[in-house]
């Protein structure tokens, strides 16, 4: 039988116990992640109103009409501003009422002209739906037969 001394065991066992350990490298990464701004306006389909007299002897013609957005930005300090492909015939006004998304301030009823016109602002980050917007025309006196205009919304950084 083999027999190991004291002296052999307690000498490998300092070696084995001062070689050094197997080399451990670290290494440190930092991800970015982008978010993409993201800036979205999509409207319901278009509106044909119909004036109805007022019955008031200054015979003045109204109507209104109905249709929602929906809006999606990721980035602070937005608004919608509203503008006619042509101006209105004389004596005819469009107006928009363009209600705000959460945390936005709605300008009430704007007369929409050629010049775009701020209907929304204050918009922040937000994703909704369903938001309503409310058309108005209105005549004065005889109004033409029939006019179509285009309405143009369109969101961009808030100044």
């Amino acid at each position: 039988m083999l027999r190991l001394s004291p002296r052999l065991i307690t000498a490998v066992l300092a070696v084995i116990c001062s070689a050094p350990a197997a080399a451990q490298t670290t290494v440190v990464t930092q991800i970015s992640v982008v978010f993409p701004s993201i800036s979205r306006l999509s409207m319901t389909s278009g509106q044909a109103l119909t004036l109805r007299s007022s019955g008031r002897a200054d015979k003045t013609f109204a109507g209104t009409g109905a249709s929602t957005y929906a809006i999606a930005t990721t980035e602070a300090n937005h608004k919608i501003v509203a503008q006619l492909d042509a101006n209105m015939p004389s004596g005819l006004t469009l107006s928009a009422d363009v209600a705000a998304p959460a945390g936005g301030i709605s300008a009430g009823p704007i007369s929409l002209t050629r010049d775009a016109a701020d209907v929304v602002t204050g918009i922040g980050a937000v994703s909704q739906s369903g938001l309503p917007i409310m058309y108005t025309v209105q005549a004065n006196a005889a109004p033409p037969t029939s006019t179509r205009r285009t309405v143009v919304f369109t969101i961009i950084a808030g100044m």
